[in-house]
């Protein structure tokens, strides 16, 4: 790519380090609010301006328009882009050179007016919006300077420097959205604070009911800092720093409470005021650009929004059809990614055409010239604050930070119809393990199956070299749609990956008893419970040839519950990709992000509670183990929980933790916290049903019933915990292993029950040594000592 600006130069001076409030009330008229509980100038800070880069930041492609900004910002030419193009406002050279001097005349001509011990901004803003209201004709808009912004009592509750807008009269209610909100300080040392106040104007003109701005359209959001270098006494001998962000409502039309996203344009910084006033010139240009563009705009057909950092577009093949293309965005301006291209851009082959669209294969290499000058911070970064050098980071990065790709878009299913809908999937992962490397996120909605023996794995951003590439942060071991293993942090390896897919084959995925039983047993007796030493290529090609089998026969695989009620809800979502496959963690902030805030309401409720509201018991402690060593452990069990179901009531936590063994005598259900009453206890905020010690049904605030307590518990004793194969002597015994694993709500009635009690008590005095699930046998029994002690978190306290 050509003409990208360069970083920002981490050279300018803070050594006033004046307060947000005070640099921003100084002379700028807004005192006359600030008695009011809250205000932005008041609650914004550095700190928070910073923790919505690493919470709230979202990629340019959350956007139809934020594509074509990027180009246009970094200087390319946007009616040129193969995907999302647009056109652009055409201005001669007399044009451009005008707009190219706004910046440069209003500060100049403020100059004489400043107290040299106290710039103030006011005086630099309202010119700055004189001087752009001359170019209304050129611009197509206008500038309004001290803009206040009104609660649903029509209260001022603050005001904003420069709104950029077709409306003319500030004091009415405004038609539509303004293009762009601006907001100038006079330190670079609080240009995060500056950017958390624009944020909170921002989300107050989406918020408030009843208010004189709206916020249902895309805002562009700018932050302009200009600081006074050393020993100088002029303001144009200043360090001048500029960002600008895309702000998008989520939705359409925001409704009360709803949140938006940010994505990052472009950033820069000059000590020349004459470059200064080119860079804003340029975004002066490029806003009458998104004027017309956001006038225009009807979402264009086949765009899709995925996720965060990626989105569906269509185009046409080389040959002239229709086809769609992913485009996958991989960022570390803002905040440091965990996501990788490596495979994307080296095993070709194996993702298909990849096109770079933005940026160059040198993503992730990008280091800081040693020579740079003295960082302005260099006094705060000695001190031991890890949160000062993140702040920084952004300062050091350019355009070469951000890397955009177009790979192929795979249509398809993410639930296998057949066992041979494997055999693709195993030939990708041989072929990207031949070429060392490693997937790392093997689970249904990262691979794509297609009729034809058509399938493909997807979402290689969290791979990368075998045995180097770590895993990321938030990774889970436990999902509805697979069982992985790895550590957050801890390298990925080729047996991670084949373990992960035993898994899905044999426990998401499931094949009929009466389909090769003998052969399908054996390999379900290695594959599900898959040891290192078992995945050699000898036993891989014996796999294949197993599922080979099935090609041409009618066989239909068994889902997983849980499973197969996300994905096949109906079949036109069963035949769709789903969106969220794009290799991306959950993120501990993302559904509190994405979801109205009952905050306030919350908060109240605690005046009208007393010590009437609250309980303290004792119960007895249960002394032992959370596994079983024999089937017949789980006899007490089950007569417990039939004694609790005669009772009318639920346990709606069972797992292994939750789970105390002794023998075939003693044993005891555990943490009845969020039981009660069958079919009216409903499960609790943050349950999740996969686990690594078991698998539930139930969804938050869903009611809870004997059947799913049954359910939990087959998983927990034929999942969790195996019986050996040879221990089980009849078809009679596999039968009722697979009835219990896939348990249905119509075989779970009192034969059923005393049918499993029978079958367990053949185990009675018997040596038989029951196997645990890999990751749960990890977990539990990482020695003789702890294995043989009641876990201390076992509370009934869901996991969030």
């Amino acid at each position: 790519m050509t003409g990208r600006e360069p970083p920002f130069d981490p050279n300018s001076n803070s050594r006033n380090n004046r307060s947000p409030s005070t640099s921003i009330s100084s002379g700028t008229g807004k005192s006359s609010w600030k008695s009011s509980s809250y205000s932005p100038s008041q609650s914004a800070n550095n700190g928070g301006g910073f923790d919505i880069t690493r919470y709230k930041l979202r990629s340019v492609l959350t956007h139809p328009l934020g594509l074509p900004l990027l180009f246009a910002f970094h200087d390319e030419e946007t009616d040129k882009m193969k995907y999302l193009p647009q056109t652009r406002t055409q201005f001669n050279q007399e044009q451009i050179k005008t707009l190219d001097g706004l910046f440069q005349k209003a500060v100049e001509g403020t100059e004489n007016k400043q107290d040299e011990n106290e710039v103030k901004e006011k005086p630099i803003t309202e010119r700055l919006t004189a001087l752009i209201n001359e170019q209304c004709e050129t611009l197509k808009y206008g500038a309004l300077s001290e803009v206040s912004i009104k609660d649903d009592n029509n209260q001022k509750k603050g005001v904003m420097d420069i709104i950029l807008t077709h409306d003319e009269n500030k004091n009415q209610a405004f038609e539509t959205p303004p293009l762009a909100v601006l907001e100038f300080g006079l330190n670079a040392g609080d240009w995060w604070s500056k950017f958390h106040q624009g944020t909170l104007y921002i989300e107050m003109m989406m918020n408030l009911a009843l208010q004189n701005l709206t916020f249902d359209q895309p805002i562009l959001l700018m932050i302009v800092t200009i600081d006074k270098t050393k020993n100088s006494k002029i303001v144009s001998e200043s360090n001048f720093r500029m960002g600008v962000f895309l702000c998008v409502p989520k939705g359409g039309n925001s409704a009360k409470g709803d949140r938006y996203r940010i994505s990052l344009l472009w950033h820069s910084q000059t000590n020349s005021l004459s470059n200064a006033s080119v860079l804003f010139g340029k975004f002066l240009r490029i806003t009458a650009d998104f004027a017309s563009w956001r006038n225009e705009h009807q979402s264009p057909s086949g765009y899709e929004y995925f996720s965060s950092n990626c989105c569906k577009v269509a185009t046409r093949d080389i040959k002239g059809e229709e086809t769609a293309m992913v485009l996958r965005s991989y960022d570390n301006r803002g905040r440091k990614t965990d996501r990788n291209p490596e495979i994307y851009l080296t095993v070709k082959e194996l993702v298909g055409n990849v096109e770079v669209v933005f940026g160059d294969t040198n993503f992730g290499n990008h280091n800081v010239d040693e020579k740079e000058p003295p960082n302005q911070f260099e006094e705060l970064l000695n001190q031991p604050s890890q949160e000062l050098e993140e702040k920084e980071e952004l300062w050091t990065r350019s355009s070469e930070d951000l890397l955009i790709i177009a790979v192929p878009y795979r249509d398809g299913r993410h639930y296998a119809v057949s066992p041979a809908d494997f055999l693709p999937i195993i030939d990708q992962l041989q072929a990207l393990h031949r070429e060392g490397f490693v997937h790392g996120d093997i689970r249904a909605y990262n691979i794509v199956f297609k009729d034809d023996e058509k399938g493909w794995l997807i979402d290689f951003d969290f791979g990368g070299k075998s045995d180097v590439q770590p895993y990321p942060k938030g990774y889970r071991q436990s999902l509805n749609d697979g069982t992985r293993m790895g550590v957050e942090g801890k390298a990925i390896t080729k047996y991670h990956d084949w373990f992960a897919l035993g898994k899905l084959m044999f426990s998401i995925h499931s094949i009929p008893a009466d389909a090769e039983y003998n052969e399908m047993s054996r390999l379900e007796k290695y594959w599900t419970p898959l040891e290192e030493d078992w995945c050699t290529d000898k036993n891989i090609e014996a796999l294949k040839d197993f599922l080979g089998q099935f090609i041409g026969k009618t066989i239909t695989m068994k889902l997983h519950p849980r499973f197969g009620a996300a994905v096949k809800e109906n079949t036109t979502k069963a035949q769709i990709t789903k969106k969220g496959a794009t290799g991306k963690p959950p993120n501990q902030f993302e559904e509190y992000l994405d979801q109205s805030s009952e905050d306030l309401k919350e908060r109240e409720e605690f005046w009208t509670r007393s010590s009437q509201d609250l309980l303290i018991i004792a119960v007895p402690y249960r002394d032992g183990r959370h596994y079983a060593k024999s089937p017949a452990d789980f006899l007490p069990i089950i007569d417990q929980l039939q004694a609790l179901h005669k009772a009318g009531f639920v346990h709606g936590d069972i797992r292994a933790f939750n789970t105390v063994f002794k023998d075939y005598k003693e044993g005891w259900l555990i943490d009845f916290d969020f039981g009660g009453r069958s079919d009216v206890q409903t499960y609790p905020t943050g349950y999740r049903t996969a686990l690594v010690d078991g698998t539930r049904m139930g969804e938050e605030r869903e009611t809870i019933t004997k059947y799913h307590d049954w359910y939990a518990l087959g998983m927990l004793m034929f999942t969790i915990h195996k019986i050996p194969a040879d221990a089980l002597t009849t078809v009679e015994m596999f039968r009722l292993k697979d009835r219990w694993i896939l348990l249905k709500e119509q075989g779970c009635t009192e034969k059923d029950i005393d049918t499993l009690k029978a079958f367990l008590q053949q185990f009675i005095g018997k040596t038989t040594t029951m196997k645990l699930d890999p990751p749960f046998g990890a977990a539990v029994k990482e020695n003789t000592t702890k294995a043989q002690i009641t876990k201390k978190g076992a509370t009934g306290s869901p996991l969030q």
